[in-house]
This record gives structure tokens, sequence and C-alpha cells, in this order.
């Protein structure tokens, strides 16, 4: 409670503004990056159930040793025309996780729905990816937040600089791209 009476002294009301409507950018650029599967072509589905069914030891042609684990995945369809629908999964991954990585439920991954199933056959499919957006935009507004706090007005300057380059690099990569075409 000190630390905001403190804040509110130390602040005038411009910045407290500025604050408020920056805090209310990140929330709700957060909140949207964890809902926004409309806006993607890709598949995406949320494991919902995870079953770990068998290990395997195994050992490569160099004599490195490592254990093959077997999960079957019950994923939940977040968008285009099986949304809502429960799509069956099987993923591999090894003891290292080095090429492959162990799904948990709650996870989003973009997926390949397997075409030409039955009416009443459970959907299947593949897993292609991870959806990792809101991991990056999660940190990329703490980036903002601390080079705002400890830069101050240098800070700023350097988000906007950040944020006009950005915008102008992909404003000439998309115009190069479409006179390439």
């Amino acid at each position: 409670m000190q630390m905001l009476q403190l804040f509110y002294q130390k602040t005038t009301k411009q910045q407290r503004i500025f604050f408020v409507v920056f805090v209310c950018l990140a929330l709700g650029s957060i909140i949207w990056v964890h809902h926004n599967y409309s806006f993607y072509k890709s598949t995406i589905a949320e494991i919902i159930e995870v079953s770990n069914q068998t290990a395997t030891k195994v050992e490569d042609d160099f004599q490195n040793k490592d254990v093959l684990y077997k999960q079957e995945l019950i994923a939940e369809v977040k968008n285009g025309p099986e949304k809502g629908s429960h799509l069956y999964l099987i993923n591999e991954y090894s003891k290292s996780q080095a090429f492959d990585q162990k799904y948990e439920a709650g996870s989003e991954v973009f997926v390949s729905i397997k075409e030409g199933q039955g009416e009443h056959q459970p959907l299947t499919g593949t897993i292609t990816g991870v959806k990792r957006d809101k991991y990056l935009v999660t940190v990329l507004w703490i980036f903002i937040f601390v080079l705002l706090a400890v830069g101050k007005r240098q800070g700023l300057l350097s988000v906007v600089s950040l944020l006009f380059n950005t915008t102008f690099l992909w404003f000439v990569l998309d115009i190069t791209s479409v006179a390439l075409k």
C-alpha cells in the first residue's frame, strides 16, 4: 500500500494515465493472445488428457543410451471446421527431449488432422508444432516494462524506436515479397 502511495505522490497525472493505459494494453494483448485461435489458418488443439503408455530403452550407433516414451493424448480442437471436437494424438519423446517434447494437459499445439475418416470414427492427427505466442507476448511485455522502469524517458524512446523499426521493416519486407511474385 505504501508503494502505491509513494508512486502516486512521485508521479504527475499524465504519468499515471500513461501507466494505466500501458498496463491496460499489456493485459489486453495478453488476454487476446490467449484466445486468438480464429486468426490462425493452421488447426490448433488444446491437450485435455494425457496417458503415458510405454517406455522403451534404446541405444544409437554411437552407444548413446536413452529412453523413448509414448503418450496417448486427447485434445480439443480450438479452430477450424472441427472446432470443439476431440482429437486423438500419439506423441513419442525421449528422456533427453533434445528433438521432441513431453506434452501435458493444457498445452496448445498445432495439429494436422487426418482426412478420410469415417463419420463414426474418432478424429486422429499428428502434432506439427507448439503454440508459443502467449509466452512470447508475456516476455515481450516484461521486457518493455523493465526497459521503461530502468531507462525512464530513454527507455520509452527505445520502445518507440523499436516499434517504428519493426513496423518499417515489416512494411518493406511485405512490399519486397509482393514485388518478387
